[in-house]
C-alpha cells in the first residue's frame, strides 16, 4: 500500500450529478455536514445540467465555502470544463472541487472519471453518491473510514438505506440483520445491481484503480462491475446502520428506465456479456452461482415482457 503521507484528503466524495435540481441541495448537505477527523474532498461534477442545478450548486458554493480565500481557493478553465476548488467556511476538513462541464459527455460518450483522476489519486479512500440520493447520518464518513482503516484485509464496505418513493413512502433496506465483516460474494452476484446501494458504498482507492479491467469499463452500468471488482481485491464488510437515501424512479435515473421492455432486452444482452467476462475474470471460482444468475435474468426479462403485453392489450 501506498505510504499515508501522499495522500491530501483520506476520502473523496465523489458526485455525478445532471438535471437534479430538486435533489441536488439534499445531497450537497448531506456531504457538507460529514463531521470527521480527517479532510476530505467533494468531487462534484455537473454535467451541463439545463434544469437550474448549476445555478443551485454554484450557490450552495458561494454560500457556504470560502471562495475568496486566495490561499487555498481557486477557478481554472479546461477544454473540458470550468473547475472551482475551495475549503469549507466552518468545516474545515471539508473541501470541494465543483467541476462544471462545458458540454454534455454523456451525449459525446465521453467517461467522466478520468477528468477526475488528478484529484482521486490524492485520496485514500473513496465514496460515492450521485446528485438525486443523499446522506443522513453526520458520521457516515468517518464509520466507514474507521472500519476500513482498522480491517486492512477489506476493500469495502456498505451500510443499509432508506428507499424514498415518489409518493414520499421511505422504506428501509437491511441486506443482513446484522453487521457482516465478510460478505459473501455468492449475495452480491444473486442480488445484482440490488445488493447495494451505490451511496452506501465506501471502498479503498487503490483496489479500483489498480488494473481495473476492461470487462468492467465497458458494463452497461458502473456500480456493479464495481461491486464485483472490489470484492476480488479484498473482504466486503456490512454495517447494519441506515445512513443515506436512495431515491426510487426520479425522471431519467435507471429506476425509471425499467418498465420499458426494449430497455430491458438490450440491457439484459449487455449484462450477460459482463457476466461471462467476470466468470473468466474470477477464474470461475464463481461459475455456477454466475449460471443460476443469467437463469434469474431470462426469468426476469420474460416477466417484464409479458407485463408490457399485458399493459398494451389493456391500454
Amino acid at each position: 500500500m501506498s505510504s499515508e503521507n501522499t495522500y491530501k484528503y483520506s476520502v473523496a466524495v465523489r458526485c455525478i450529478t445532471f438535471n437534479h435540481a430538486n435533489y441536488i441541495h439534499d445531497a450537497l448537505q448531506g456531504f457538507v455536514m460529514q463531521k470527521t477527523d480527517f479532510p476530505f474532498i467533494i468531487l462534484l461534477v455537473d454535467d451541463t445540467s439545463t434544469d437550474g442545478t448549476t445555478g443551485i450548486i454554484k450557490s450552495f458554493v458561494k454560500e457556504h465555502f470560502d471562495t475568496e480565500d486566495s490561499t487555498v481557493a481557486y477557478r481554472r478553465e479546461t477544454d473540458n470544463a470550468n473547475i472551482q476548488y475551495a475549503q469549507h467556511k466552518e468545516n474545515k476538513q471539508c473541501f470541494i472541487l465543483a467541476m462544471y462541464l462545458k458540454f454534455n459527455h454523456f451525449t459525446a460518450r465521453i467517461p467522466k472519471l478520468p477528468l477526475l483522476d488528478e484529484w482521486r489519486k490524492l485520496c485514500k479512500y473513496e465514496s460515492i453518491c450521485e446528485g438525486d440520493d443523499y446522506w443522513i447520518d453526520e458520521l457516515k464518513l468517518q464509520k466507514q473510514f474507521d472500519f476500513l482503516e482498522s480491517h486492512p484485509q477489506h476493500s469495502l464496505c456498505f451500510h443499509a438505506i432508506y428507499r424514498l418513493f415518489n409518493d414520499g413512502h421511505k422504506k428501509p433496506e437491511h441486506r443482513y440483520r446484522r453487521n457482516i465483516e465478510e460478505c459473501p460474494t455468492k449475495d452480491a452476484i444473486m442480488k445484482d445491481g440490488a445488493y447495494m446501494s451505490t451511496n452506501a458504498m465506501f471502498y479503498r482507492m487503490e483496489c479500483r484503480n489498480k488494473d481495473y479491467p476492461q470487462w468492467a469499463i465497458n458494463a452497461p452500468v458502473g456500480d456493479l462491475p464495481l461491486t464485483l471488482v472490489l470484492m476480488e481485491r479484498g473482504k466486503t464488510a456490512y454495517l447494519n446502520e441506515v445512513m443515506s437515501v436512495y431515491r426510487v424512479c426520479v425522471p431519467g435515473s435507471w429506476s425509471s428506465k425499467k418498465r420499458d421492455i426494449h430497455y430491458h432486452i438490450n440491457l439484459n444482452k449487455k449484462l450477460k456479456t459482463m457476466w461471462m467476462a467476470y466468470d473468466q475474470y474470477s477464474h470461475r471460482k464463481h461459475h455456477w452461482v454466475i449460471i443460476a444468475r443469467l437463469s434469474k435474468n431470462r426469468l426476469m426479462l420474460l416477466i417484464a415482457y409479458l407485463k408490457s403485453l399485458f399493459h398494451n392489450i389493456v391500454k
